[in-house]
Order: C-alpha cells, then sequence, then structure tokens
C-alpha cells in the first residue's frame, strides 16, 4: 500500500513540476528521445552502465557565469529543477536502478542536481566546460571525459555524471560521437567500449522515467 501511495505522489509530482516549464513539456516527447522500456530497466538493473544527466531546470536571468568561487555568480537551479532532482533520484529508487559513483562539474547547478538526487557527488574537473572545444582546457577536458566513457562500472552499479550540455556538443565535434544535444535534466545512457566510442545506448527526458514505474 505504502508503496502504492508513493509512486503515485511521485507521478503526480512528476507532471506538476513538468508543467512549471513549457519548453521542457514541448521537448519531452522530441524524436530523437526514448521512453524507457522493460528492456532498458533490465540492463540499468544488471548495471556497467554511465548515465550522462545534464543539470536540472535553470533560470537563465543574464547573470555572468563563470566564476567557480560561488553559486552566487552562477546560473542555479530554480524551485521546479530541485523539485525535479528529487523526483529523478525518487524514481531511481523506486525503479532499483543501482548507482554507485557520481560524480559532477564543480558548477553549483550540477553538484545541486546530483546532491537532491542521488544525495551525494564527487566534483569532476573534467566535467566542467567552458564551451569552446577550441581552447586547449576544454580539449584536456573532453578528453578526459572520453576516457571516462570508455570505463565501465562494475556489473552491478552504474555511473552517473552530471554535467552540461556543452560537453557532449564537444564529444561530438572532437570524439566522433553523434549529435547529442539535450535538454536540462534529460539523460544520456551509454555502454562502454574499450578502444572506441562509448555506445549509445537511449536517451530518457526527465519526465520520462515515470513511464517505467510499475514494472516488475
Amino acid at each position: 500500500m505504502i508503496g502504492t501511495v508513493v509512486r503515485r505522489q511521485l507521478l503526480r509530482a512528476i507532471a506538476i513540476a513538468a508543467l512549471v516549464n513549457v519548453s521542457f513539456v514541448s521537448s519531452v516527447f522530441s524524436a530523437d528521445a526514448q521512453s524507457p522500456t522493460p528492456t532498458l530497466l533490465a540492463q540499468l538493473r544488471d548495471g556497467g552502465l554511465i548515465i550522462y544527466f545534464r543539470h536540472s531546470l535553470t533560470t537563465r536571468t543574464g547573470q555572468p557565469d563563470d566564476d567557480l568561487s560561488g553559486c552566487a555568480s552562477q546560473r542555479n537551479l530554480n524551485d521546479a529543477g530541485r523539485q525535479l532532482a528529487r523526483h529523478i533520484g525518487q524514481a531511481f529508487a523506486l525503479l532499483k536502478i543501482p548507482v554507485g559513483k557520481v560524480q559532477s562539474s564543480p558548477y553549483c547547478r550540477c553538484r545541486d542536481t546530483a546532491s537532491l538526487a542521488f544525495g551525494r557527488t564527487e566534483v569532476a574537473a573534467f566535467l566542467e566546460t567552458n564551451g569552446d572545444p577550441r581552447s586547449a582546457a576544454e580539449q584536456a577536458r573532453l578528453a578526459e571525459l572520453a576516457r571516462a566513457l570508455r570505463v565501465a562500472p562494475p556489473r552491478g552499479s552504474n555511473t552517473v555524471f552530471v554535467a552540461h550540455g556543452n560537453n557532449l556538443r564537444g564529444l561530438t565535434q572532437r570524439h566522433g560521437y553523434p549529435d547529442l544535444f539535450i535538454d536540462e535534466a534529460e539523460a544520456v545512457i551509454f555502454r562502454p567500449r574499450t578502444g572506441t566510442t562509448a555506445e549509445v545506448v537511449a536517451r530518457v527526458k526527465a519526465g520520462n522515467w515515470k513511464n517505467l514505474v510499475g514494472q516488475p
């Protein structure tokens, strides 16, 4: 009974959070994103995958966003974004998706998304971005991210990265990945492969995790 009540509350909360952001709602069923399936859920429960989230919903107010010394000088999660991050974590718990290492960009919106969803995070410098794949610093970070995507987590566990859309665009431009433009709170699921690019298993919009709730 408790599980049923929690599941209903989760579905209701995710729907409310999605309605707060019109652009998010309009993109939930985009052709490029997949709705999770029982097969995908089985793969996630088996582990060995890397789940790359873009940070949750933010408010763009024109503030500077290049100062890591404090959250006040950065673009941060809005209330809907914080709520949605919590609901993603609740969905993972209900779906019994095992999560091992959680790493995030040093930006507050990424650290907060990871902490609200999964209760912990380790800041990883290679998940930072300056949005310019031509710069030496960005190229070094992208090379490290490409290497990290080739490292499979132990079977029975999945690694989570929480970072930015720019990182994925950099992988497309410099490391042979397909176009992976994702919305805030969207995830790309990778299967690491030794010596080559990781396989893109699926893309999941934040609101689509609810489609798996209730699966055995």
